[in-house]
């Protein structure tokens, strides 16, 4: 399938929490509407990017998939447009 334009940046700009809780990851919230990825030391999320400084990676949502879970850009944008209900 070929993604527009429009559905690309929706899937940059979408909330990643969600994400990371269907993946299984343990959130904890902190002030600042930053949110702490238990299982990544030092890797923190704050809407709509995630940030590891002790890795030096940042990103979107689609980032994240590709970087961190190893996803192919059509298995990210799949599941971040809704189309897989369920990460894999």
């Amino acid at each position: 399938m070929k993604w527009s334009k429009s559905d690309i940046y929706e899937a940059r700009s979408a909330p990643l929490a969600p994400l990371l809780t269907a993946l299984g990851y343990t959130l904890e919230e902190m002030p600042g509407r930053i949110v702490l990825v238990k299982e990544r030391k030092g890797m923190v999320v704050k809407e709509p990017l995630w940030f590891w400084r002790t890795k030096n990676k940042k990103g979107s949502a689609i980032d994240f998939c590709g970087d961190i879970e190893k996803m192919t850009f059509h298995g990210a944008m799949s599941i971040l447009m809704g189309e897989q209900s369920n990460p894999p």
